[in-house]
């Protein structure tokens, strides 16, 4: 028959304990709180099977306990006399569920080392399992960057749920821009492997990222990374301007490219913005109108030139 500890009789022991547990830098948390899903309880504590839930530390040694999401029960650690001098621990413990902190209904596993966490495991027909949502975020480095645009990558893993997945990007650190990523949606007990191409980027920026995933209130985030997207000046080279023929130039309402190639020509401001695409066979007409008077970069694949806009 087990001898329950009261505050009262094992203060010693107890305040050993204690101190022993303050003085070690194991924490019984994770980083998430914990989630256990009870089931085999029979007769009357039937309503206590369900999902308990962390709230908090209970006794002197800072146990945490778990409440029953909807009924009034308790999952919780408590510590009890099994002294069998001379080999035997003073303290041992064991897990239980009760009507209230400190009111037992049922044992479970017992636990002979009550300075090291462990999780509850049931007994004979009880079975406890650890459903606590398990999220991992890890960035990693941007590919296939161009002047306007770029590709991010990222793993990342839901275990016991399915995790919404996307990156968020900017100028800044404080990011503004959030993408989907793909896939979107992930989970299992593996790492994932997920990305996303994004594009209409300003030339030679620094853009900040980083990936993201959430589950209900569950939210974690990779490490925040960089890259710096390519300065279109630098693609102007004399040999390439050769095959580009642009008439008239200066131009006011539009103007003819001669590129020898079907393709998409792609206009941008010296700020390095997007601000017209049109798909070419060989000679074409590009209508300006729509533009502000000033300098542009008119780009077919990696072949540049310099276009003066006029009133």
């Amino acid at each position: 028959m087990k001898n329950h500890y009261t505050k009262k009789h094992v203060v010693a022991k107890v305040v050993l304990l204690s101190v022993l547990f303050f003085c070690s830098s194991y924490s019984v948390f994770s980083s998430s709180l914990k989630r256990y899903q009870v089931s085999g309880l029979r007769g009357n504590l039937t309503n206590a099977n369900g999902v308990y839930i962390e709230e908090g530390t209970y006794g002197e040694l800072d146990w945490p306990y778990f409440k029953h999401e909807t009924n009034n029960y308790f999952l919780y650690f408590e510590y009890y006399s099994s002294f069998v001098p001379p080999l035997g621990m003073p303290t041992i413990g064991t897990w239980a569920i009760g009507s209230n902190l400190g009111q037992v209904l049922c044992y479970l596993n017992e636990i002979y080392n009550p300075m090291e966490f462990e999780e509850p495991n049931g007994l004979g027909y009880i079975l406890l399992k650890n459903i606590t949502v398990v999220l991992t975020a890890t960035t990693q480095e941007a590919i296939n960057i161009s002047s306007t645009s770029a590709t991010l990558n990222a793993t990342v893993r839901a275990e016991n749920t399915t995790g919404e997945v996307s990156f968020e990007y900017g100028t800044t650190a404080s990011y503004g821009t959030e993408v989907s990523a793909i896939p979107n949606q992930v989970s299992g007990s593996e790492d994932v492997p997920v990305s996303v191409t994004i594009d209409d980027l300003a030339s030679n920026t620094t853009y900040y990222f980083r990936v993201k995933i959430e589950s209900g209130d569950e939210i974690v985030y990779g490490d925040n990374f960089t890259f710096q997207t390519e300065d279109i000046s630098s693609n102007v080279e004399t040999d390439a301007i050769q095959q580009i023929v642009l008439y008239p130039n200066p131009a006011k309402d539009g103007f003819y490219i001669d590129a020898k190639e079907q393709g998409y020509v792609c206009m941008y401001d010296l700020s390095g913005q997007l601000v017209l695409k049109q798909f070419i066979d060989a000679v074409s007409y590009i209508d300006i109108q729509s533009l502000a008077k000033g300098v542009y970069v008119v780009k077919l694949h990696e072949r540049s030139r310099i276009l003066l806009k006029t009133e």
